[in-house]
């Protein structure tokens, strides 16, 4: 009896009278195609151009050639650890391996947030490693160095000397320096206003995103002052107006 029931039943799936649905494999990404999809869509969209570069190329060098063909819903906790000893290891440095961290733990937080995967598997391994990157200690010029280093610059580099100046007397960033423009100084108020920030031949915002008021000292505004005099006398002379 049993034997002619199973008969039938198997007859019945065969013909699909049962109406039992076949369930659709969905393809599953592997993490180089989801980091792809972090770095276009958030990382290029939301950061500077400078840290979508470098996230690109970590995650070709040191990401991709281990993870990049792995299921993004495949990939383990020991797998990544690993990675990051193996690096560090050989040689990286703390502050690589961090970036190397955020390339993997980006993507892998951006599928957890499509519901592709359950977890993030990188959660928090850099700290439990020892392998979070270090603050290394600032030591600025005192002021005899300083002083040495301009009286310096003004006798041998002097076309030179009001960069160095500027960025001594204010402390601003080397790109925020590089994107300056002569709209940027109120001379009536003596103080700069930071706008912008230049960097890799790309001009965006601050590294904070904000601007912000910096005081010029008598000695920066003559200087300053003297320069756009000068620049004004050479466009006159090439034309410009």
């Amino acid at each position: 009896m049993a034997i002619e029931v199973a008969k039938k039943i198997e007859a019945k799936l065969i013909l699909g009278d049962l109406q039992i649905e076949k369930q659709t494999v969905k393809h599953m990404p592997t993490f180089q195609e989801y980091s792809s999809l972090w770095l276009h869509d958030y990382i290029k969209g939301v950061r500077r151009h400078s840290t979508f570069e470098r996230y690109s190329t970590t995650s070709k060098k040191h990401v991709y050639p281990t993870l990049g063909d792995r299921a993004i819903d495949e990939i383990t906790r020991g797998e990544i650890r690993n990675l990051l000893l193996k690096l560090h290891n050989g040689g990286l440095s703390k502050s690589v391996i961090t970036i190397v961290h955020a390339c993997i733990s980006g993507p892998l937080s951006y599928a957890l947030d499509e519901e592709i995967i359950q977890s993030n598997p990188a959660t928090g391994l850099t700290k439990r490693l020892g392998l979070k990157r270090e603050r290394a200690d600032v030591e600025p010029m005192t002021w005899d160095e300083a002083t040495l280093f301009l009286d310096t610059c003004q006798k041998h580099f002097h076309d030179q000397f009001p960069f160095f100046l500027c960025a001594l007397r204010t402390g601003m960033r080397l790109g925020e320096l590089l994107g300056l423009r002569w709209g940027d100084i109120d001379w009536n108020g003596w103080f700069i206003e930071v706008k912008r920030s230049y960097k890799r031949g790309h001009t965006g915002s601050t590294k904070t995103g904000r601007t912000r008021r910096i005081d010029m000292s008598t000695q920066l505004s003559r200087v300053l002052e003297g320069l756009y005099r000068q620049r004004q006398q050479e466009a006159l002379r090439n034309g410009q107006g």
